[in-house]
């Protein structure tokens, strides 16, 4: 047999006349069989593997959470403040919400921070809300993230205590934020230099006083602070050993930094001496509107304008504003609403509350949301300022309802129920509540239970919220 070039003498099997293109497409065929399986196998090991890696991470995550969290909050515990968005993508990858979800990328916290400030120190964005914009997680969870997926950056948070016993414990997601501005050697503020800062509430006043210092240079022994938020009525921070939420500071509040100079002589304790300039000054804005009855305006020797001593009128009683503590204009919104309720100002400011308040109701605050209401009106129709700062009453209020200890925003309604509830029990005349039956209507007529309800109701509650807010059937009599 002549064999052409064509043609093998043998295959591989030993058969002769295989022809050549045969081979090449069976080797060829067999490769990509070969190929194909490969590949096959590599995806059902890539599968196998990331549904390994949900499990773990779902169930590291897991028991890592529930460790932490086995024993309750505790003051000054870690937690970590996590973009919302990014735990959604790892939450769908873990527990596969969506089949095929891909594994998230590194953390990526930058949608809620502020970008105004550093990551070194980073801030949130303002009005965020919980499980909408952000998760808080514990520091085991932020370890197990961070190891397995890097990026940040690191938004580090503590646990604090409120409340009037302390016994009220939470996150402390949104840190407090003061405005810092040194004094001249004068003695007069420094604007120019002012520096917002950020520290927990329940941080002692010497860490202010430390990190104040630190920032202008100043000796800290040789250094003082002033509680500037009304600066006609500034006043020097002298317990150090208080924290801010003692000293009742609210967020954005001015902090006046001084230095004692030569002579341990302090700047501001010649101006604090000083009387009031009598340059007189052409009546503002608020003045031209509304009117000051020609009180006119001066300016203090700390630049603090304030209406001139010596004028005989005042301003028109109850024209006043409240300032805003981060976010409560909720709060001011529901008081200025009860503050021109007319009958019930009249009853704070003529004292005659006084006689009301009930210390011993269970129910109650022990009289110290009445006592505060009432210094709040008297403040607010005292005609001598056009705005004030309700922190006392805020304070007060955050001591029995820690919802409302923050300075975020609230429901007006919410706020505006507490208050009058706080305010009913504080003035409960009834000072022992006796036990009142409920009884069925049993077929009997509507006037009949709703009188029978009413005066089971007066029997446990008679105070000034009752007469004024609660609603009587028409037909009920009318008790003195």
């Amino acid at each position: 047999t002549q064999f052409s070039s064509q043609v093998l003498p043998t295959d591989w099997s030993g058969n002769q006349g295989v022809h050549f293109e045969g081979a090449v497409a069976i080797t060829f065929f067999g490769a990509l069989l070969l190929h194909l399986s490969i590949v096959r196998m590599s995806s059902k090991r890539k599968v196998a593997d990331d549904a390994e890696t949900r499990r773990h991470q779902a169930g590291a995550i897991k028991r890592a959470k529930k460790q932490a969290n086995a024993g309750g909050l505790d003051v000054g515990q870690v937690h970590y403040v996590i973009a919302a968005n990014w735990f959604k993508q790892w939450n769908t990858f873990a527990n596969q919400t969506q089949e095929g979800s891909p594994p998230p990328g590194p953390v990526d916290n930058s949608d809620i921070l502020d970008p105004s400030f550093s990551k070194t120190e980073p801030q949130l964005r303002t009005k965020l809300e919980e499980h909408e914009d952000y998760e808080v997680i514990t520091e085991s969870e932020w370890k197990l993230f961070s190891e397995w997926y890097g990026g940040g950056p690191a938004v580090k948070r503590y646990v604090i205590a409120e409340g009037e016993n302390k016994d009220s414990k939470r996150v402390e997601v949104y840190l407090m934020d003061l405005v810092l501005m040194p004094c001249k050697k004068d003695g007069v503020p420094e604007e120019s230099r002012a520096k917002k800062i950020f520290l927990s509430k329940i941080s002692p006043l010497k860490d202010l006083l430390i990190k104040a210092a630190t920032i202008y240079g100043f000796p800290p022994l040789s250094t003082r602070l002033w509680n500037f938020e009304n600066p006609g009525k500034a006043t020097v921070i002298s317990d150090l050993d208080r924290t801010l939420s003692d000293e009742q500071m609210v967020y954005g509040q001015t902090i006046l930094v001084e230095k004692q100079r030569k002579q341990g002589v302090w700047p501001r304790d010649s101006i604090a001496g000083k009387p009031a300039s009598s340059k007189k000054k052409k009546a503002g804005l608020f003045s031209r509107i509304f009117g000051t009855n020609g009180a006119p305006e001066t300016e203090s020797a700390n630049g603090a304008k304030q209406l001139d001593n010596d004028a005989t009128d005042r301003l028109p009683l109850g024209l006043c504003g409240l300032r805003n503590l981060g976010n409560t204009c909720f709060m001011n919104s529901a008081l200025q609403c009860l503050s021109n309720t007319e009958p019930l100002r009249q009853y704070f400011l003529d004292g005659s509350f006084r006689s009301d308040i009930n210390k011993s109701n269970p129910l109650g605050m022990k009289g110290q949301i009445a006592e505060q209401f009432g210094a709040l009106l008297k403040e607010m129709w005292s005609g001598e300022d056009t705005a004030i700062s309700p922190k006392n009453f805020k304070h007060t209020i955050g001591k029995f309802a820690p919802q409302f200890e923050g300075f975020n925003q609230h429901d007006a309604h919410e706020l505006l129920s507490f208050v009058l509830d706080g305010l009913h029990e504080d003035l409960n005349r009834v000072q022992k509540k006796p036990y009142v039956e409920k009884k069925e209507a049993n077929g009997r007529m509507d006037p009949e239970v709703a009188l029978e309800a009413w005066e089971g109701h007066l029997k446990r509650n008679r105070s000034v919220i009752v007469d004024l807010f609660h609603v009587r059937p028409l037909f009920a009599p009318v008790y003195p």
